[in-house]
């Protein structure tokens, strides 16, 4: 019986796109796009490889890391100035951040997931991304309400957020500036309709139900820890916290619960 030896470029493009379909894209990118093989990149600005990028290593909510930096390089110099009109969603880390934001301009980027943010990040990085429709971000660093202030200022058109963050608030901080400071801003997304808190600390609950932190006028999904909310909002009765609720038509919890006359007052659209 002959063996016969099938290069990968003998395959038909039907099933060589059905077999690159199945691995993950930047390790195709990385190894096959631009290497002067005018099929191959043909075949690989199909916008399957191409629209979501995910440069984070993800092995727990708390151990995040940055794919190689060779990895990184030949995006940064070969690769995303070539594709990034394709490119809608992105995650990224704070260590190859920069690099991948100042290669290009991605001008129809909606998604965002960025992992081991802060302040600085958002303040120095994210000037042009008004399209930006969609963001998650992560950290193991409290986010304090300054950081949500900017959030809104730098992503106007935000409609979903999500925050992934297991350390509490600072209560002296807020404490300060909410009762001791009248030039204290209170945090306004106007076009957010979908905010997951599910992996996050009370506090969070506490930050974007509160109105005197935060105005969510057109929140309709709201995804949440029950027992966070039950907590901040006092057992559905405290009125602070009820003006962010009036809207929401779909609530998210971690299992099925039976609930309280005070619940629905606080959520009369479910």
């Amino acid at each position: 019986m002959h063996q016969s030896n099938v290069n990968l470029l003998d395959l038909s493009n039907e099933i060589l796109l059905k077999i690159l379909k199945i691995l993950n894209n930047i390790d195709i990118l990385y190894s096959l796009f631009d290497i002067d093989n005018q099929r191959l990149d043909m075949i690989l600005q199909e916008k399957t490889f191409t629209t979501s990028l995910n440069f984070v290593l993800t092995t727990s909510y708390d151990s995040v890391s940055s794919i190689a930096d060779s990895i990184i390089d030949r995006f940064c110099i070969s690769i995303l100035p070539k594709i990034n009109y394709d490119i809608k969603s992105l995650t990224l880390e704070s260590k190859s951040m920069e690099r991948i934001l100042r290669v290009a301009d991605y001008p129809n980027l909606t998604e965002l997931k960025l992992y081991n943010v802060n302040n600085h990040i958002i303040s120095q990085y994210f000037t042009n991304f008004s399209h930006v429709t969609d963001l998650m971000v992560h950290d193991i660093i409290p986010f304090a309400h300054e950081f949500f202030l900017r959030i809104a200022r730098f992503f106007p058109f935000l409609k979903k957020l999500s925050v992934i963050n297991f350390e509490p608030q600072s209560r002296m901080y807020d404490y300060w500036n909410i009762d001791n400071n009248p030039l204290y801003s209170i945090v306004e997304y106007p076009n957010l309709i979908s905010l997951d808190l599910r992996s996050s600390y009370a506090h969070y609950v506490e930050q974007f139900l509160d109105q005197e932190r935060t105005h969510l006028p057109r929140l309709t999904k709201l995804a949440v820890n029950y027992n966070g909310l039950e907590m901040v909002t006092f057992r559905f009765t405290r009125d602070a916290r009820r003006c962010n609720c009036t809207q929401v038509k779909e609530l998210l919890f971690e299992r099925a619960l039976v609930h309280t006359k005070h619940f629905y007052d606080y959520f009369p659209l479910l």
